[in-house]
């Protein structure tokens, strides 16, 4: 079943590009038959020369990330340079993190906003009957012309602007639309793992092209065993 798609006359392009790209990622009956994610990697924050965010030169963190369907997620991450733990966790009814050895059960509203927005990946959000899709045309980005889309889920604040390769019809780069704080996430090094076409990296930049972080997974799982248990707060007590 397709997402709610804006009723304009670009509305079979909006639903042509979703289908290219659910093909793209290997169809939408073998993304359907995944049931878990897991992702280890890096995250390496640099100084923009627009704003400089960090004040030391660079900040690596090492990141796990796990997915478990309907709705768990898990990410951790462990900062090298004073060596402290973050987990940020959804265990399927509640919202928690743990930050420096500190455990806090969230809010129910916190709780139910980050159940909305802790998908396994952009195929399940573009599927989701309640998401609203809409063309806005094709336009040109670092000198390459891309079809855009917006995309407004359920629970998000705020629309992404979605940039599609025509020929590939894989993400090349995404937006936060109407936020005060423009970036722009590339996403790179595509790969075929159990038939499922997934990015490894993932570039951060300005809104003057400024280099700002950079995501590079080492290891992308599927469909591999994942305990609940992982996701419960009083394993991290």
């Amino acid at each position: 079943m397709f997402t709610t798609i804006a009723v304009t006359s670009e509305a079979q392009t909006a639903k042509q590009i979703v289908t290219n790209y659910l093909q793209a990622i290997g169809g939408a009956d073998r993304w359907g038959r995944v049931t878990s994610k897991l992702e280890e990697g890096f995250f390496v924050k640099t100084p923009s020369k627009s704003s400089q965010l960090f004040n030391i030169e660079s900040d690596t963190l090492i990141v796990v990330m796990k997915h478990k369907r309907p709705n768990r997620y898990f990410h951790s991450s462990f900062d090298r340079i004073d060596s402290s733990y973050s987990i940020l966790c959804f265990n399927g009814e509640i919202f928690w993190t743990k930050i420096r050895g500190q455990l806090e059960i969230q809010s129910k509203e916190d709780s139910e906003y980050f159940k909305q927005v802790s998908m396994i990946g952009l195929a399940d959000v573009l599927l989701e009957s309640s998401t609203i899709i809409e063309y806005l045309g094709r336009e040109k980005l670092k000198g390459i012309e891309f079809h855009t889309l917006k995309v407004k889920r359920k629970g998000w604040l705020l629309s992404q602007k979605i940039y599609f390769d025509p020929i590939t019809g894989l993400p090349f780069c995404s937006t936060v639309i109407d936020s005060l704080t423009k970036r722009y996430t590339l996403f790179k090094d595509y790969r075929n793992i159990d038939g499922i076409i997934l990015h490894y990296s993932e570039e951060v930049y300005d809104e003057k092209w400024n280099l700002e972080s950079i995501a590079t997974f080492i290891k992308i799982e599927l469909n591999t065993t994942i305990p609940d248990n992982d996701f419960e707060a009083i394993n991290f007590k």
